[in-house]
């Protein structure tokens, strides 16, 4: 985050795209490892979490560009001639923090939030969480993919 790698778009677009790239190739192992560890269906496990992260990468690929724009807002009198604008800057490192029941979207649905915005995210999962479970597992392994963005 302090090189400044994460503020252009263009980071931004092959993250999410990668994001993405993990859920779509990997949809069937997720679906197995929630199948074992809370006895989620294939179906289930597809439209409550893997469908919804995906909706959201969807969303913020097609409204980032929108979304990093400056927005005009009024100055005050005392101050003109001038203009102020709102810009949307990244804050730094996100932590998640995920519960154990809705491991995909609830981890990686504020991760794509996260890298919108231009941050890093670390991703921790529940606690409560049994210690074979796949799903985090596999989440992990695949966080710990080296990013080529």
């Amino acid at each position: 985050f302090d090189s400044g790698r994460t503020r252009s778009y263009t980071w931004r677009v092959e993250a999410l795209k990668q994001a993405k790239k993990m859920v779509t190739e990997r949809s069937d192992q997720l679906a197995a490892a929630l199948a074992s560890d809370l006895g989620k269906t294939t179906e289930e496990a597809t439209i409550t979490e893997m469908s919804v992260v995906l909706h959201e990468i969807d969303e913020a690929l097609a409204n980032l560009k929108e979304w990093m724009k400056p927005v005009q807002r009024p100055s005050p009198g005392v101050a003109m001639p001038c203009y102020s604008e709102v810009r949307q800057e990244p804050r730094g490192v996100v932590l998640v923090i995920s519960p154990f029941n809705y491991p995909v979207s609830l981890a990686l649905g504020p991760m794509v939030s996260a890298i919108t915005g231009g941050n890093v995210c670390v991703i921790k999962p529940s606690e409560l969480w049994y210690v074979r479970a796949p799903c985090t597992s596999l989440l992990a392994s695949a966080a710990r993919a080296p990013c080529s963005c």
